[in-house]
């Protein structure tokens, strides 16, 4: 099957980065500024045959994700720091939660998407407080995974 990458349709174009949600463990977390760092990489393993002097073969090898990252204001709404605090202190299988992050169209639904299974917050940085700034104060967890699943509505 061909893939037109020429599409004059009108699902075509793409879509905004500026509207997303994002839930943790079947909770919706607003406030959210930033996400990035959704990446997979997949290690090639290079086998060189005997005789064989101009060609390498390549092998998919180990796949690995990278770490999440996520920005927000603080609020009075402390679901995810409570999360991260408990996380320190219980075991890890205990505090895994999925995280679904969610692209919307213009009209609000779900358009495309990303489950990451088994989320663990690995790093957390508080507001940074300066008297002579006016900026919102901000908050940044980074999570780390164990998978990836595509969400795809439409």
């Amino acid at each position: 099957m061909a893939i037109n990458f020429t599409s004059s349709d009108s699902g075509a174009e793409p879509y905004r980065q500026f509207d997303y949600t994002v839930e943790i463990g079947g909770t919706e977390i607003a406030g959210f500024t930033q996400v990035s760092g959704i990446s997979v990489e997949t290690d090639v393993m290079e086998y060189r045959e005997g005789g064989v002097h101009d060609a390498t073969h390549k092998f998919p090898n180990a796949t690995t994700q990278s770490n999440v990252q996520l920005h927000r204001g603080v609020t009075k709404h402390d679901d995810l720091i409570k999360w991260i605090t408990q996380s320190m202190t219980i075991a890890r299988e205990d505090a895994q939660k999925d995280v679904v992050i969610s692209m919307k169209d213009v009209d609000g639904k779900t358009v495309w998407g990303f489950k990451l299974k088994n989320c663990y917050p690995v790093k957390w940085a508080g507001p940074e407080m300066t008297a002579s700034a006016s900026e919102f104060a901000m908050e940044f967890v980074e999570l780390s995974y164990e998978s990836l699943e595509l969400i795809k509505s439409g």
